[in-house]
């Protein structure tokens, strides 16, 4: 399964026989979002601190079935996940996945040449099926035309709009379903607007060229990613 993953045949890994709103069971679930008893957790060790950004949510995924219980995917909820330094897939990337697998073939199959050898030949694969990949044309972002900022919150808006330099516009949450915004840089006050309302509105006005932030409660940045394959971005003001 992880070597799946490695090399970019994600099929198994990310189980995409079950459509992202169904439910079932898989072998392996991501770490960015995993729910489990306490006493599982316990009972299987939990995450292994030999691992470093990957391999502990195989690893774990891998002892939960060992001990006789199963791994369920759920869509019938929303997670926002904020990216960080794991999304990148560069060379860096490459080396230490191949040392996480290394601790993971040397920890659950106790050394075996051949198997160290398939993963060592997957990561060459897979960096250079990544350097044939790398030259796909990217996608440039949508030219912006407006920016709107959900708040009630006249302070904040003013401080934003002059950090940043733009000129942002003060908008209601309570946007009706048939408006059409798009071009548009969309900032969320956590504060003003709940996450459920926030997920609504990204879902309503996504498919527009729209770029979405958020304002967490209490704090003093914007946060959000464009792109699924690049780190995300913070913004203080």
């Amino acid at each position: 399964v992880s070597l799946l993953k490695l090399t970019g045949f994600t099929k198994k890994y990310y189980a995409r026989q079950i459509s992202k709103r169904e439910q079932g069971e898989v072998e392996v679930l991501v770490g960015a979002f995993m729910i489990l008893k306490r006493s599982i957790y316990n009972e299987v060790g939990g995450f292994d601190e030999d691992y470093f950004m990957y391999g502990e949510d195989i690893d774990l995924s891998y002892k939960i079935t060992l001990a006789g219980y199963k791994n369920h995917y759920f869509g019938g909820t929303t997670v926002l996940h904020y990216k960080g330094e794991s999304t990148k897939k560069d060379d860096a990337y490459f080396e230490r996945f191949y040392g996480a697998m290394q601790i993971f073939y040397r920890k659950h199959f106790n050394k075996n040449f051949l198997l160290e050898s398939s993963v060592s030949a997957g990561v060459a694969f897979a960096k250079a099926a990544r350097k044939i990949t790398s030259d796909k044309k990217i996608v440039p972002l949508p030219k912006l035309e407006r920016n709107y900022f959900f708040t009630e919150n006249i302070e904040l808006l003013e401080k934003l709009s002059a950090t940043t330099a733009t000129v942002f516009q003060m908008a209601s949450k309570n946007v009706h379903s048939q408006v059409v915004i798009k071009n548009s840089l969309l900032v969320f006050d956590a504060e003003y607007i709940s996450y459920k309302e926030i997920f609504q509105l990204m879902k309503q006005l996504k498919g527009h060229d729209n770029l979405f932030r958020i304002r967490p409660f209490g704090c003093n940045f914007i946060i959000g990613s464009d792109q699924s394959d690049e780190k995300g971005g913070v913004v203080v003001f």
